[in-house]
């Protein structure tokens, strides 16, 4: 990408809701939308086949009614101009492919599901930010049964019992998320229960070791090489979600409690973590006509280590905490319209804590609904931010769906990193402003249900902090175009 392409891309962030309204289609993949319009429940890609859902190869086949298949594939190109990492080079443009193949036999009471994942990243040079969130070359991202026991205590009440290796969901998605955006996504093996009573009041909970990807090296990310992904006992993670929807009227209440216990291992080096982190989210959904909003914070207590170098044995005290407040509005025209104000906080480490440790760890959530896309971009992440924003979100047509957003960003302490870039003050003169983030989406349905075309931009015009740190960096602008089939 040159400096040309680079400037209309930064202009294309304001165009595009408004050459949205004159495209027509029909799209089942949406733009991804905040969190407050997300179920709590574990993602499932690749569905049984759906009456008028597009062509699909469960159909096509004559497989019976108890067996389903599916593909979905995407193919994404990706380029950054001006990169901000300190330890990444220049413009890197790159080609990703995510397929996804899944098979269930499903009964009555009984399913086994089999997903794989074969995700590749081609045109990766040296210097390119390049890590297990993008390569994970054909493995098993799901292989487990599940049984539904309807009706335990009372009528219309559901058990659900989960063993194996699975994707999961939980509340918002901001600490636990099956990616969408992201090349490769997150997996666990162990057990998840969930009971659901008849007025939608859900508890549940899990035990698992989260799925360790390989490989790990630049090498063999680079190549494409396929290693088989693992769990350890060495990495545990699960806890609880309490979700009430009976308490107050047209609102949701989820109160929640993760644990993270890590040691390093002769094959893995881990930062320690011990980790506690209870929250509470409140929600009302988006409705045409009215207001919504969502309200969420998470304290996270217990020890970690700075780094996950072999030398660093030291464990600090982690205290740390986020909170998230959003409201907004939906219109009644254009079918969809929303325009919603929200803020995030997520604690830093102040240079003042010797033996604590107060960087908010965001744990296995995904971050694009929140902050941008990742991918080669991923400016922005869940920790050592403080960052009001404003998105307006459309759909114009059934077929159709974008959205535009603007955020200032600010370090929460001057003294630590910009995380995702490296930057770092530790005396904090060169202030806290990182700067101002544009982005904007677009997602079309070419043929429903199996043709999605989709394609974003983001823009950074870089403030004081980066600019202070590293006067040569210049304002970063990122542009991707995706295709997703689906049969």
């Amino acid at each position: 990408m040159n400096r040309n392409v680079a400037r209309l891309c930064a202009i294309f962030v304001f165009l595009i809701p408004g050459a949205a309204g004159s495209l027509l289609a029909q799209n089942n993949m949406p733009v991804e939308a905040p969190a407050v319009t997300k179920g709590s429940n574990t993602e499932t890609p690749v569905k049984p086949p759906e009456k008028n859902s597009g062509w699909r190869l469960g159909n096509a086949l004559g497989l019976p009614g108890w067996f389903s298949l599916g593909v979905n594939h995407r193919s994404r190109y990706e380029g950054l101009t001006n990169q901000f990492r300190t330890t990444a080079l220049g413009d890197q443009p790159v080609y990703a492919l995510r397929t996804l193949l899944s098979a269930s036999i499903q009964s009555h009471h009984l399913a086994v599901q089999t997903e794989f994942i074969d995700a590749r990243m081609y045109f990766a040079a040296a210097g390119t930010p390049l890590d297990t969130t993008a390569v994970n070359t054909f493995d098993i991202l799901q292989g487990h049964a599940e049984l539904k026991i309807p009706a335990l205590l009372s009528e219309g009440d559901e058990l659900r019992l989960r063993g194996g290796r699975f994707t999961l969901d939980l509340a918002s998605r901001r600490l636990v998320a099956r990616n969408r955006f992201r090349n490769t996504i997150n997996s666990f093996t162990g057990f998840d229960f969930e009971y659901r009573m008849a007025s939608g009041d859900r508890y549940q909970f899990f035990a698992t070791m989260p799925v360790q990807r390989l490989p790990d090296n630049f090498a063999d990310l680079q190549n494409n090489q396929a290693k088989l992904d693992y769990e350890t006992p060495s990495v545990l993670f699960g806890g609880f979600l309490v979700e009430n929807r009976s308490l107050v009227k047209a609102l949701v209440a989820e109160f929640y409690a993760l644990a993270l216990y890590e040691q390093d291992a002769p094959d893995l080096l881990t930062r320690n973590r011990r980790l506690a982190t209870p929250g509470v989210r409140i929600y009302r959904q988006p409705k045409a006509g009215s207001f919504d909003f969502e309200t969420e914070g998470a304290l996270q207590v217990g020890t970690s280590r700075l780094t996950t170098r072999a030398t660093d044995v030291t464990d600090l005290k982690h205290f740390a905490f986020f909170v998230h407040a959003s409201a907004g509005y939906s219109f009644r025209f254009w079918r969809q319209t929303r325009l919603s104000l929200e803020y995030h906080y997520a604690s830093g480490n102040s240079s003042a804590n010797t033996d604590r440790n107060t960087r908010f760890d965001a744990l296995f959530g995904a971050r694009r609904f929140m902050f941008g896309p990742t991918g080669l971009y991923g400016a922005l992440a869940l920790s050592n931010i403080s960052t009001p924003g404003i998105r307006l979100e459309i759909k114009p047509a059934e077929s159709l769906r974008a959205f535009t957003a603007y955020r200032s960003v600010w370090l929460a302490e001057s003294t630590d990193a910009w995380t995702t870039s490296g930057l770092m003050d530790k005396t904090g003169n060169s202030g806290s402003f990182v700067g101002q983030q544009f982005e904007s989406e677009i997602s079309w349905g070419v043929l429903p249900g199996n043709l999605t075309l989709e394609a974003g931009v983001a823009y950074i015009a870089l403030g004081d902090m980066p600019k202070s740190l590293a006067p040569q960096m210049q304002d970063p602008v990122y542009a991707f175009f995706g295709m997703i089939l689906e049969f």
